[in-house]
């Protein structure tokens, strides 16, 4: 799956624990990729760093969905997205470990396009189509997934 575009400023692990949190039963890494539209590689990369960082944001449970392991949010990864959604609906960077937050314009501003996406012509624009996500702006009153 070429996707075309990355994420920025710690959105990614910002929507792998929204998904989490909104899931009322335990979700593999592919469940996962289908509600947020990107490979399923790239979420299991980003699981198994937090995992062997020692993040503590999410559970690998011993049963198996298929050939599949599943995933549970913890009390770490809970706090962790109220602290990411504060920050996130406040229109800032992700980066919990500034003392200052830079602002950010608008929802596309946590996303950029890759190599493979501007080779496919791929602009700034096609961001929230891309990611699953509404176009606002910030600040508005609106909210994005």
């Amino acid at each position: 799956m070429v996707a075309g575009f990355y994420h920025k400023f710690n959105i990614l692990k910002y929507r792998l624990l929204f998904t989490l949190m909104q899931s009322d039963e335990p979700l593999t890494t592919l469940d996962i990729s289908q509600r947020i539209g990107i490979s399923r590689k790239s979420v299991t990369d980003a699981l198994s760093h937090y995992h062997r960082h020692g993040y503590g944001y999410t559970k690998r449970l011993s049963v198996k969905k298929g050939k599949f392991h599943l995933y549970i949010i913890t009390k770490r990864g809970v706090e962790s997205y109220i602290s990411y959604d504060k920050l996130f609906r406040a229109g800032k960077s992700l980066n919990r470990l500034k003392l200052k937050s830079e602002k950010m314009a608008s929802v596309t501003d946590y996303f950029g396009i890759s190599k493979s996406g501007e080779a496919l012509g791929l602009t700034k624009n096609d961001i929230p189509k891309l990611v699953g996500l509404k176009k606002r702006i910030l600040d508005s009153d609106e909210h994005s997934k």
